[in-house]
């Protein structure tokens, strides 16, 4: 990811680098990928250009012995635009 220029017989290369920023979130659904889905559903709606969704916790509210809901704890990634 990068652009190449030569002088004089050296090439160099340019890094553009990105700037990512991680905020953690919370989402319920009816099975772990549902939540999981939900969690990055629910984060596009105010975030543009997510990068990743990691999953570090999730949780399961069980009622008469049955589970009714997974939740799901995750860090969502997403690259900062360059306003320049």
């Amino acid at each position: 990811m990068g652009t190449r220029s030569t002088i004089s017989s050296l090439t160099y290369t340019h890094t553009i680098m990105s700037i990512a920023k991680t905020v953690e979130l919370s989402a319920e659904g009816d099975t772990l990928e549902h939540a999981t889905e939900n969690l990055v559903r629910q984060a596009s709606q105010t975030i543009d250009n997510i990068a990743e969704v990691y999953v570090h916790d999730y949780r399961a509210r069980v009622e008469n012995g049955q589970i009714q809901v997974y939740r799901v704890r995750g860090k969502v990634t997403f690259i900062l635009e360059d306003k320049a």
